[in-house]
C-alpha cells in the first residue's frame, strides 16, 4: 500500500511538470495488475553511453548540460 501510494504521489507530480529539460510525462495505467507509465521517447544517447565512446566531456559542454540540468531541477522543486 505504501508503495502504491508513492507511486500515485510521483505521477501526480509529474502530470504537472512542462519543461524543455524533462522528459515530458504521457499516461499511467494498470495492466495485468502492474502499474505502469509512459513517457515520450527522446532518441540519443545518454551521458554515459557519449563518456565511454567520446571521453570526457569538454568543460564548456559540461558546464552546458550542468545548467539544463539545474534550470530542469529548479523547475521541478517549485
Amino acid at each position: 500500500a505504501q508503495a502504491l501510494g508513492r507511486f500515485q504521489r510521483e505521477m501526480a507530480i509529474l502530470q504537472r511538470l512542462s519543461h524543455p529539460h524533462i522528459v515530458q510525462f504521457l499516461e499511467t495505467g494498470e495492466a495485468t495488475g502492474l502499474l505502469y507509465f509512459v513517457m515520450e521517447y527522446v532518441e540519443g544517447q545518454c551521458a554515459f553511453q557519449s563518456v565511454k565512446q567520446q571521453g570526457p566531456f569538454a568543460p564548456a559542454r559540461a558546464v552546458a548540460l550542468g545548467c539544463q540540468l539545474l534550470e530542469a531541477l529548479a523547475h521541478a522543486h517549485l
